[in-house]
């Protein structure tokens, strides 16, 4: 048995002919009929039944490829590994970089890369909380800058920063308020995870909550004095420095978050994501 064979019986049955499967193939008919002929023979039983104008799966036939669906896929998935493993440069580079990343230096990161590797695209998206190690969990990216919540053991982790999250309001507010800033409702960013590992059930039930997914809307909201939160401090110093913010003396929720670039073990790079891999690295130390 074959992988050739196989992905012959896939074709067949999704295209319903074996016309049309040696058309979608760019195989010769009587070569995928003898293929299947050859495997029939191998296993004992006929997978297709030919006695119509149209070939029909067997009940036996049928069993045997569900069963070859998984196979083929990871057929697929080793095939792809072998040819990435080939290359020197990737023609795409995917990355989830997290949202408090400072933007100052994820645009030289991007710069001295696109300057550097001018053959390589790259796909980026910003996620939030656990939204990163979501995407490499679902290898939907490559590599992410993540912050150092629930990272399992078969992700490669390397530091890069910590960033430190503050809580923020506005003087108005403040002073509005006689600093009872816990009358605001706090806002807070949502986890672009599908199944988020950290819950805003963290926080007390009779808190009012506002949740957005962006820092920078978050910022905007609170300097409205609409609300008060964390805020990470390396995005907003000229706020604080220029009086647009104050930091809040509540020691119960600033938080200093690690952040890391990952990727999951199993992860070959190239010698392209090699580079931005240590450019990452590089731009933080």
């Amino acid at each position: 048995m074959t992988e050739n064979q196989l992905v012959i019986i896939d074709s067949i049955v999704r295209t319903g002919s074996f016309k049309q499967a040696s058309i979608e193939l760019s195989k010769s008919q009587s070569s995928l009929s003898v293929a299947i002929k050859n495997l029939e023979e191998e296993l004992g039983f006929l997978i297709f039944d030919r006695s119509d104008y149209r070939p029909s799966i067997t009940e036996k036939g049928s069993i045997f490829y569900t069963r070859s669906l998984k196979l083929i896929e990871q057929y697929a998935t080793l095939y792809k590994f072998g040819k990435d493993l080939g290359q020197i440069e990737k023609p795409l580079i995917k990355i989830s970089i997290d949202c408090v990343i400072p933007f100052s230096n994820v645009l030289n990161i991007l710069n001295t890369f696109q300057s550097s590797s001018p053959n390589t695209k790259l796909q980026i998206r910003t996620d939030a909380i656990d939204g990163g190690l979501d995407q490499l969990n679902d290898d939907s990216v490559e590599m992410a800058i993540i912050p150092n919540i629930g990272i399992p053991s078969y992700i490669h982790k390397e530091k890069i920063t910590t960033i430190n999250f503050r809580p923020c309001i506005s003087p108005q507010a403040f002073k509005r308020l006689n600093g009872d800033f816990e009358k605001l409702p706090r806002i807070v960013i949502n986890s672009s995870a599908q199944q988020p590992l950290r819950q805003t059930n963290l926080i007390q039930e009779e808190t009012e909550i506002w949740q957005v997914n962006d820092h920078n809307y978050k910022s905007l909201l609170i300097k409205n004095g609409l609300g008060w939160g964390n805020l990470p401090i390396q995005m907003f110093n000229e706020d604080i420095e220029n009086g647009k913010l104050i930091i809040l003396d509540n020691a119960a929720t600033l938080e200093d978050i690690d952040f890391y670039i990952a990727r999951k073990k199993t992860t070959y790079l190239s010698e392209s994501s090699k580079q931005l891999w240590n450019l990452i690295k590089d731009e933080f130390h």
